[in-house]
């Protein structure tokens, strides 16, 4: 629940562009609820220690879209540091396990990105990789594993090489994406050849956040124009994650994003990669003091192709349903484990 508190304030912030560069603005939190649509009732609720969740305009037909807002008993600072870690990887499901990636990261760093003894399955998917849903690749992508397939009819073998070429394949594209941020994002490549961009609703997603471009003009540039950094003061750091999705597993590449002007945070967690499932997921969120610790005003955008199509309105209000309920829980642990500390 904590990630996707963090990934909602990173996606409120990533969707406002700027022209000129200003501070960090102080925000209060009056203003801070004037961006989500939070009740009256609703923001007492959050304030005597409720988390309560809101729909949220989405900007695509692939986009699910939730808001939340929760107080938790430590600092922005505490909360901070523990987003930039990645403390939400320690929670034992749906992460099985994850990485932290240099700016200079190799092959080295993705060497732990295995598949279990029981998920022979899934490999064969990727040994028979080929345009469609049921794997996220571009068309040389998938060329390198059905070379794979061809040189290697021995099983044991087969394994070993498919998770060399995911781990040239994560890396190719955590490179990419390093150099020239949204743009450099490779398009999957899905039925009859038709390409998709996840780079282009990530720009949507950003530029729907007009709380990000009213209170935090630098940082909502930098999240959209990422690699160019506005602000010296902005922390970053990037994973890779393997993580249980649809009951398959998925391995993930997250940028996050922190800045701060002394007393607020505002934070930007993306997934700018997903192997199956879904195609990525922008998280913005603030975290603002009060005197019970800190306010947590979140968004969470996740891309699927899964809710597109026939029946689509049914498939938004089950999916964003099982998006709020996930998160909730996430956010309920990680609020447990903080108390427990």
């Amino acid at each position: 629940m904590r990630q996707s508190i963090f990934v909602l304030i990173a996606i409120l912030l990533i969707f406002f562009p700027f022209p000129e560069k200003t501070l960090l603005a102080a925000l209060s939190v009056d203003q801070a609820f004037e961006q989500l649509p939070f009740s009256d009732s609703e923001k007492k609720r959050i304030l005597k220690g409720e988390l309560v969740t809101t729909k949220i305009k989405e900007t695509s037909d692939r986009e699910l879209a939730t808001g939340m807002a929760f107080w938790i008993k430590i600092t922005p600072a505490e909360l901070n540091k523990l987003f930039l870690k990645g403390a939400y990887m320690d929670l034992p499901e749906p992460v099985k396990m994850h990485g932290v990636l240099p700016a200079n990261a190799s092959i080295k760093d993705f060497s732990s990105a295995v598949f279990s003894a029981s998920e022979t399955d899934e490999i064969q998917r990727y040994l028979n990789a080929a345009p469609g849903n049921d794997l996220n690749m571009d068309s040389t992508e998938i060329k390198a594993f059905k070379t794979i397939k061809d040189n290697n009819p021995n099983s044991a073998k087969s394994k070993t090489a498919v998770e060399e070429q995911l781990h040239a394949l994560l890396l190719k594209r955590y490179q990419a994406y390093r150099k020239g941020g949204l743009s450099s994002i490779a398009p999957y490549i899905r039925d009859n050849d038709k390409l998709y961009y996840l780079g282009k609703d990530f720009i949507k997603a950003t530029q729907a956040a007009r709380f990000a471009r009213k209170f935090y003009p630098d940082f909502y540039r930098t999240v959209l124009k990422y690699p160019s950094i506005d602000d010296a003061d902005i922390q970053e750091r990037y994973f890779w994650i393997k993580l249980i999705s649809q009951n398959r597993p998925t391995f993930v590449l997250n940028h996050r994003i922190s800045l701060s002007d002394g007393k607020n945070y505002a934070v930007l967690s993306r997934q700018f990669y997903a192997s199956q499932s879904y195609n990525g997921q922008q998280e913005l969120a603030v975290f603002i003091p009060i005197e019970q610790g800190t306010l947590v005003l979140y968004v969470n955008r996740t891309n699927t192709d899964e809710v597109t199509g026939f029946g689509s309105g049914t498939k938004h209000l089950f999916g964003t349903r099982i998006l709020a309920k996930t998160l909730t829980q996430f956010f309920q642990d990680l609020e447990k484990r903080v108390s427990d500390r």
